[in-house]
């Protein structure tokens, strides 16, 4: 059985990077991957640039923006796939991303969440972990490891986990008391 994965897109107002995005998710060589965008209200051209890069997707329209784990909440009720990436609008991934995230869910069966050290021109980011004092400090780390947090930018959650947080708290999985900023932490 090919595991299917559905890669979300928030895009609120990200000019041409929700399109670059979008081609990234297309480029994956796992079969089975699909593309939600979730517009949160843009009022720029971002979601017409989306569109004329990847048509087939499946679009989820809010009236408003309603906050990134609203935005989320919303992309991830909108499919049923096996796996969930909520991927940032100016993340991109490597064609391989999620077929090697999956290879680590196989073999790890327990795991909820397989996350990726992400790399941009000024910014790493990876696993992090919680200290004494709550603070989040980052292991920088090449190796499977195992940590508190994955970065927020593109984890790959597996169905069955995220249900079970929804079953447990009436909703989500994002609390959507927290509108930007942490909420991939809790």
């Amino acid at each position: 059985m090919i595991p299917s994965v559905s890669v979300v897109v928030l895009n609120w107002n990200s000019g041409p990077l929700g399109a670059e995005a979008a081609r990234s998710v297309l480029a994956q060589s796992h079969p089975k991957v699909e593309l939600v965008v979730v517009d949160n209200g843009s009022d720029d051209d971002s979601l017409a640039k989306i569109k004329a890069v990847a048509p087939e997707a499946v679009y989820v329209q809010l009236a408003t923006n309603r906050g990134f784990a609203a935005g989320m909440n919303a992309g991830i009720a909108a499919n049923r796939s096996d796996f969930v990436v909520p991927l940032n609008c100016d993340a991109t991934l490597d064609p391989d991303f999620v077929r090697s995230a999956l290879a680590v869910h196989w073999a790890h069966p327990q795991t909820a969440i397989v996350g990726a050290k992400v790399r941009s021109a000024d910014h790493v980011s990876g696993p992090l972990d919680l200290t004494w004092t709550m603070r989040v400090a980052f292991r920088d780390t090449d190796r499977l490891t195992t940590c508190h947090k994955a970065d927020g930018s593109c984890p790959v959650m597996r169905r069955a986990a995220l249900d079970q947080v929804i079953e447990t708290f009436g909703s989500g999985p994002y609390d959507e008391s927290y509108d930007t900023y942490g909420e991939d932490l809790d």
